[in-house]
Formats: structure tokens, sequence, C-alpha cells
């Protein structure tokens, strides 16, 4: 099996549901594919590829705000 790196999580319940992540080497925004048939989330992810820098950059941006937050109210 060969892992990928996940570079955020933006939706978790029962299971990460979606977020950014490395497939091949090439950042993709990634959603858990929700079947009708099972109306239920199955075992497939859908990929859309990041073919520019500046959103990469803003979801790394965006997702380290929660964590600077956290920091700075713990004093």
């Amino acid at each position: 099996m060969i892992y990928e790196k996940v570079h955020t999580m933006h939706d978790w319940w029962d299971g990460l549901k979606a977020g950014v992540a490395e497939y091949q080497g090439i950042p993709y925004i990634f959603t858990k594919n929700f079947s009708e048939e099972l109306d239920d989330y199955d075992d497939y992810y859908l990929l859309n590829p990041i073919t520019d820098i500046i959103p990469f950059v803003l979801v790394h941006s965006l997702s380290t705000i929660p964590l600077l937050w956290a920091f700075v109210i713990q004093d």
C-alpha cells in the first residue's frame, strides 16, 4: 500500500470526508464520494487537482489560523 501526504483535513464525520492531499506528488482537493445506491459514503474519494500555487498556499495559511488562535488564547 502506498501512502500519500495529507496537508489538511476539512471535514471529519465517522472518518475523513474532505481535505487537501497529494497523489503522485500533485496536490488535490479530495472529497469522499456519496453513493445514492448505498445511501452512504463508499470507499472512494473524488480528486480535483490544485493547478495554481495560490489556492494551495491559501489552504495552508487558513488551516494554521485555528492553531495560532489556540496558542494565543492559552496565555
